[in-house]
C-alpha cells in the first residue's frame, strides 16, 4: 500500500458536520475545573437578581439527590467557595439555616481527595445542620468515601433542562446565553457525537487502509521520541538547567526551567505534527522576574531597559522552524544549544 493510495483515502474521507463551538470551548477553558466551578458557584446562588435563574440550579441539585424534606432555600443561603479542611478544600459549600451542601467538582481529574477528613470537618463545623456531600463529576466514579454521593453531570443537567423547560426566562438575557452555552459546553464533554451510516461504511470499506495509517501514525509518534532522546543527548546542559520532557499523540515537548538571579524563565520546544512546525519560545515567571534588569541577561542585552519597565507577560522570544530540522536534528541542537548559552548574566 502506497503513500498515493493513503493520500487518496484522505482526499476522500466523508465530511462531518461541524458543531458551533461555545464560548469556553472558543477560549479553550472547556475541562478546567476551577472556571467550572466559579460557574456553578455564580449560577447556584439563588440570591442572585443577575442570572436571574433563581433556584433551578439548586433545586436540580435536591431533584437529583432526591432530597425533598427540610430543605428550604431561603434568604439563609450562602455559597462559600475553596472551603479549606485540614488537608485540602471543598470546591463548593453551601450553608443555610438548617442544612449544607458541600460539592467537590471533578472534570476529568481523579477523585482522589481526602473524602473522609472532608467530611469529619463538615461534621465539625455544621454540627447543628443537615449535611449533603456530593462528588459531582462529568463520568461515574467508584468507591467515594465519607458519605459523599457521587451524580454526574448528566443527571444534574437532566434536571436542569427540565426546569428549563418549564421556567419563564428571557432566553435572550445576556445570562441565559452564557448559561446555556455553560450547560452545552458540560453536554460536549459527555456526550458522543453518533455516527452517521455513510460514516460507518466508509470505515468498514478502507478498514484496512486504515489500519495501516494508524500504524504509520504509531511509528511516527515513536520517530518523535527517538528524536527527542538524540536531541536531549546532544544538548550542553548545566547544573543549573532543569529540565523535563513531556509527551503526548504527536508532540514532544522539551521544557528547560533556567535559574538566573533575575527570575526564573522557561525555555520550550515542542515538536508537534500538528502545525508542522517546530517552535522555541522563551517565557518568563512574571511573578519573579525582575523585568527592569532583564537587559543584564546576555540574551537580552540588545534590549533597551525600558522595554521591560512595564512588564512583559508570556513570551519574550519566539522563533518557528520547519518541521524538517527534524530529518537532520543538528541545525536544531545548535539552535537550543544557542539559546541555552545566551542565558547567562553579562
Amino acid at each position: 500500500m502506497n503513500i498515493d493510495e493513503l493520500q487518496n483515502l484522505l482526499d476522500n474521507l466523508p465530511e462531518r458536520k461541524i458543531k458551533n463551538p461555545t464560548f469556553f470551548e472558543i477560549t479553550k477553558y472547556p475541562h478546567y475545573e476551577n472556571v467550572c466551578s466559579n460557574l456553578l458557584q455564580f449560577f447556584l446562588d439563588p440570591q442572585s437578581q443577575v442570572h436571574q435563574l433563581g433556584d433551578i440550579m439548586l433545586q436540580s441539585f435536591f431533584d437529583v439527590l432526591k432530597y425533598e424534606k427540610n430543605l428550604v432555600v431561603d434568604s439563609s443561603v450562602k455559597i462559600k467557595r475553596e472551603f479549606s479542611t485540614n488537608t485540602g478544600r471543598i470546591d463548593l459549600v453551601i450553608v443555610s439555616a438548617k442544612w449544607v451542601l458541600a460539592i467537590e467538582n471533578k472534570i476529568f481529574h481523579t477523585a482522589n481527595n481526602g473524602f473522609e477528613e472532608y467530611s469529619q470537618c463538615l461534621e465539625t463545623c455544621y454540627s447543628n445542620k443537615q449535611i449533603i456531600k456530593v462528588l459531582l463529576s462529568i463520568r461515574k466514579e467508584q468507591n467515594i468515601s465519607g458519605g459523599f454521593i457521587n451524580i454526574t453531570y448528566e443527571d444534574l443537567i437532566h434536571q436542569i433542562d427540565k426546569k428549563i423547560s418549564t421556567a419563564a426566562i428571557d432566553n435572550t438575557h445576556e445570562y441565559s446565553i452564557l448559561f446555556h452555552h455553560f450547560i452545552k459546553t458540560l453536554k460536549n464533554l459527555y456526550q458522543r457525537t453518533p455516527m452517521e451510516k455513510k460514516e460507518i461504511e466508509f470505515v468498514i470499506k478502507n478498514n484496512e487502509k486504515i489500519e495501516h495509517l494508524i500504524n504509520l501514525k504509531t511509528q511516527l509518534d515513536s520517530y518523535f521520541k527517538d528524536k527527542a532522546k538524540e536531541i536531549l543527548e546532544s544538548l550542553i546542559i548545566s547544573p543549573q538547567i532543569e529540565q523535563k520532557t513531556y509527551e503526548e499523540p504527536g508532540l514532544i515537548d522539551l521544557v528547560f526551567r533556567l535559574k538566573t538571579k533575575y527570575g526564573e524563565f522557561k525555555l520550550e520546544c515542542p515538536m508537534s505534527i500538528q502545525n508542522e512546525s517546530i517552535f522555541i519560545s522563551i517565557r518568563s515567571d512574571d511573578n519573579k522576574v525582575d523585568f527592569k534588569s532583564l537587559n543584564k541577561l546576555a540574551i537580552f542585552e540588545k534590549r533597551k531597559a525600558e522595554d521591560f519597565e512595564t512588564g512583559i507577560e508570556g513570551d519574550l522570544l519566539t522563533l518557528e522552524s520547519n518541521i524538517d530540522l527534524l530529518v537532520d536534528n543538528r541545525i536544531l541542537v545548535d539552535k537550543l544549544n544557542y539559546y541555552l548559552n545566551l542565558f547567562k548574566v553579562i
